[in-house]
């Protein structure tokens, strides 16, 4: 039998993989910024808003299709204590077969899908999207291992290639006219570059199953946790939905580049420390003190970086929407606003959902999740009589009345205390607030009319030198900051390497 390593003692070393598995993930993730910026630069001048809005039509249905593809077996190999060939072997090949289900019920759905919107392009958008489905499905495993592996730099080199050469392509086809489908090449080609990244960076590979192998268990764990994950894609992307069958392919286009532009906060933080979060916490699970220690901090760092950002994209939305996507697009500007306030608490509540997962509590984040969606449905629905800004106010209001009620779940029978959650956003606020403040106060002195470009780097500039001067009055800010310096001298200290489970035979 072939034996991958169960969870490992929180050692110096181990400490320092994990804080080395940040930094790796973070300065790609970082990298990958540049990459779909450039892309979204580029492609927002050669496609049109409702090009966006067609492929968002299509998304909003194939992206509950990514979320059912594997059933969370990948996040299950990750969460349990010990995995042996014959159980991966076993939820390889399920998680394939319920993929390849998943992309032919899509196809043959694509058709209602087309007529729901009353738009017949999307019926054709669907049935190309639904590749992915079985794309996606055949890394997962080899994914899940990596991470579980803690073997951070390939999983991020791996994302950060296969978005470098979806987003080439893209830009490829979309100078050569290809419109919309330039969008869908990019969703195929990074789909199947970040599969094939995967069976080559780890050497695992599938058997024929067999019965018997013991995975029950991580079945029951991988459905609720897709039933959780379901229903909170529901709530994230309802909006999508109802903005394309009430309001059309133009306001959605609107709509969609600007959830996505509040999203880049979001990604460049919560993504990659809950990569590297999640497979921490499930290792110190058994131990309460180290499970709390090591939450804190990963939710500090989170708080840290994104709630000052969120409340910067907030106040300087039209010039950012101006510089990154043209004044065409400016009509985008005050929803990107309404969705980066929303998305300042985000960085709190997304934290939740690493406590559900480390401690094998999917069943409890999906009876949650649902409890969320009823509520965020509410929220669209009231807004949407007042087209994309609407949704986006009620979506917002719709967050924060959900947020302490959510961490409060959360923390029930739990290592974690709400208060922690307020004392890591506390100091990122008033860094956020500080921020705001300067720059709002730099435009009033502005001059009318002046280009975009100078009246972001004059508000930045006003927003930051109003940070330095909060920092510099603020010991407690001080401290945190100094903190957190430690935790990135850590990952870039020598010496920090994990030796890897063996993978033996007997």
């Amino acid at each position: 039998m072939t034996t991958l390593e169960g969870r490992e003692p929180v050692t110096a070393a181990f400490k320092a993989t994990v804080a080395r598995g940040a930094a790796a993930v973070t300065v790609a993730q970082w990298l990958g910024l540049v990459v779909n910026l450039l892309s979204t630069v580029v492609l927002a001048r050669l496609l049109a808003p409702a090009d966006y809005g067609l492929v968002a039509m299509a998304t909003a249905v194939v992206g509950l299709a990514w979320l059912l593809q594997d059933l969370g077996l990948a996040q299950a190999t990750i969460q349990a204590a010990e995995v042996d060939a014959g159980k991966l072997t076993a939820l390889f090949w399920i998680g394939t077969a319920f993929g390849a289900l998943v992309a032919l019920g899509l196809a043959v759905c694509a058709g209602a899908v087309a007529g729901f919107y009353d738009e017949p392009r999307v019926a054709r958008l669907t049935i190309a999207l639904s590749a992915t489905c079985l794309l996606t499905g055949l890394g997962a495993q080899h994914r899940a291992l990596l991470v579980r592996e803690l073997r951070f730099t390939a999983v991020a080199l791996i994302g950060l290639l296969a978005s470098l050469a979806g987003s080439i392509v893209g830009v490829t086809a979309a100078m050569a006219g290809a419109g919309y489908w330039a969008l869908v090449a990019m969703y195929l080609v990074n789909a199947a570059c970040s599969a094939g990244g995967c069976w080559i960076a780890h050497a695992w590979r599938p058997s024929w199953p067999r019965r018997g192998s013991g995975i029950r268990p991580m079945l029951r764990f991988g459905g609720a946790l897709t039933v959780g994950n379901v229903l909170n894609y529901v709530a994230r992307n309802l909006d999508n939905v109802l903005i394309g069958r009430v309001w059309g392919p133009e306001p959605l286009g609107l709509y969609s580049r600007a959830y996505a532009l509040m999203m880049l906060p979001l990604n460049q933080f919560n993504a990659p420390v809950s990569s590297v979060a999640v497979p921490a916490l499930s290792r110190v699970q058994d131990d309460p003190a180290r499970f709390g220690a090591v939450f804190q901090q990963a939710l500090s760092a989170v708080a840290f970086c994104g709630i000052p950002l969120f409340l910067a994209v907030a106040v300087l939305s039209r010039e950012i929407v101006a510089i990154l996507f043209g004044d065409r697009w400016l009509e985008a500007a005050p929803i990107v606003t309404v969705l980066a306030l929303a998305g300042a608490v985000q960085p709190l509540t997304h934290a939740t959902g690493w406590v559900y997962i480390a401690l094998g509590r999917a069943d409890r984040m999906a009876k949650w999740a649902g409890v969320s969606t009823g509520v965020l449905a509410l929220s669209f629905a009231s807004g949407l009589p007042w087209g994309p800004l609407g949704v986006a106010i009620g979506y917002a209001v719709g967050v924060y009345a959900l947020a302490f009620p959510a961490i409060v779940a959360a923390c029930h029978e739990s290592p974690i205390r709400p208060w922690m959650f307020g004392r890591a956003a506390a100091r990122p606020a008033l860094l956020g607030v500080a921020f705001a403040g300067g720059a709002a106060a730099t435009r009033l002195l502005q001059a009318p009319g002046a280009p975009a470009s100078h009246a972001l780097a004059v508000s930045v500039l006003g927003g930051g030198l109003a940070c330095l001067a909060l920092v510099a009055a603020s010991p407690t800010i001080r401290l945190e900051i100094a903190s957190l310096l430690r935790l990135v001298r850590l990952a870039a200290g020598p010496g920090a390497s994990m030796a890897r489970a063996p993978e033996g035979t007997s």
